[in-house]
């Protein structure tokens, strides 16, 4: 058995450095629409102007490892992008889960994904917060609030050029919307196969996960990023599975 000093010693080694190779990357859902943020060319880091997820934290020493030597709480990083990034407040009704996790091949990072769905917020109530100021008010330079079914998801994903998206999101909301009220995997497939471009690879793809550079094995290529999860991905015959409890 792990004892709490043996965690904190193995947590202070992990995070000698400010902030550690992981984030929390969320995909939100308001009333009818989904959020995409595209990340300001003043964000430090390989994945600046482009299209990200709706709000992205790295864990960091001062703000997610726990003074007694606890575990981190991803749940609790997830709400701080939130906050952070979108002036999503405490009071506000979240229903926060996370769906998997992934690792970007490419910069070598690794990613819990979430989906948060805000059932009292819309456009025009985060915009009239984020004029009030915003804590990573310079993370982002632009957003999209695209129609939160798969048509126009879908759409949105690949209108946008391959290189323009970090590695990690088109796999992000292709999970959220498989979790999301439109159901079944092979009903989000077959209306993301009409999306496919040609010798994209990647797209509808044959690998495991999701679109455009999202999945294991698209076209033959190195895969952008690995998708993986503590949750069944639901298909046609068993529904989605039941709905995790937020800590």
């Amino acid at each position: 058995m792990t004892t709490s000093r043996q965690r904190a010693a193995g947590w202070s080694a992990v995070t000698s450095r400010t902030q550690v190779p992981g984030a929390a990357q969320v995909s939100v859902a308001l009333q009818t629409e989904m959020l995409f943020s595209h990340r300001s060319a003043a964000v430090v880091g390989p994945n600046r102007s482009r299209w990200n997820s709706s709000a992205n934290e790295g864990l960091t020493r001062d703000h997610d490892l726990p003074a007694d030597g606890g575990p981190i709480s991803l749940y609790a990083v997830a709400r701080r992008a939130l906050y952070e990034e979108l002036a999503v407040h405490r009071s506000d009704a979240l229903d926060l889960e996370l769906l998997g996790f992934g690792l970007d091949l490419r910069n070598n990072q690794w990613a819990a994904f979430f989906r948060a769905v805000l059932p009292d917020l819309d456009e025009a109530a985060l915009r009239l917060r984020w004029t009030r100021g915003v804590g990573d008010k310079w993370e982002h330079d632009r957003f999209a609030f695209v129609p939160a079914d798969p048509d126009s998801v879908l759409g949105f994903l690949a209108d946008q050029p391959a290189e323009s998206w970090t590695p990690c999101a088109p796999a992000l909301f292709y999970l959220a919307l498989v979790r999301g009220p439109y159901g079944a995997r092979a009903t989000i497939r077959r209306r993301a196969s009409r999306w496919r471009r040609p010798n994209s690879g990647c797209w509808n793809g044959g690998g495991r996960s999701g679109p455009r550079g999202g999945a294991v094995g698209c076209g033959g290529r190195r895969p952008r990023a690995h998708v993986c999860g503590p949750y069944p991905v639901p298909d046609s015959r068993t529904g989605p599975p039941s709905t995790s409890s937020v800590p």
